[in-house]
């Protein structure tokens, strides 16, 4: 068998392939970290470059520069993974607008979610623990995670008006 610009075992022939952790930031989703060998590592041709979300800066969930990553997140026709929010229910879900957005997704210290108006915000883990839980005033909040271990996490927002529940991740 023949593979090209992979992350396998060294038995496959091939050209740009590599052996060694991919450094997943979890094991659900195959995140790359930011210290992943498979960054920037694939087939350097330009018709194989990631989406990009500025000049030289891979669209999320690629990493690093243009050049396309090891993986499904790398190329053109990478698996994108929707921004805040990716999920929408509410009390008003016909006028639905996005009313928060979250950033930087992924983060390592702190996410900061701005709030249209006054919101109660929970935060639990992928396995449903509750880590905080409180209200907040309209505008611009920058929540510490810096205690928290990297991994994926739900932010739920509820305002008088809409319930929106947002998908964040943690890196190291």
């Amino acid at each position: 068998m023949n593979a090209n610009y992979s992350d396998i075992d060294f038995t496959f022939t091939g050209t740009g392939n590599i052996a060694t952790d991919p450094q997943f930031i979890d094991t659900l989703l195959f995140i790359l970290s930011n210290q992943s060998p498979c960054i920037d590592s694939g087939d350097p041709s330009l018709l194989f470059n990631d989406q990009t979300a500025s000049v030289n800066l891979a669209k999320f969930p690629s990493k690093g520069n243009e050049r396309n990553d090891l993986g499904v997140y790398g190329g053109p026709l990478a698996l994108l993974l929707p921004d805040c929010p990716i999920l929408a229910t509410g009390l008003n879900e016909n006028n639905f607008h996005p009313i928060v957005f979250c950033y930087p997704n992924p983060f390592v210290d702190h996410i900061t979610v701005d709030l249209p108006d006054p919101a109660h915000i929970s935060i639990s883990t992928f396995e449903g623990q509750v880590i905080l839980s409180r209200g907040y005033n309209a505008g611009i909040q920058k929540i510490n995670f810096r205690e928290e271990q990297p991994g994926l996490y739900f932010i739920k927002v509820i305002s008088e008006t809409s319930q929106r529940t947002l998908k964040i991740i943690k890196e190291n």
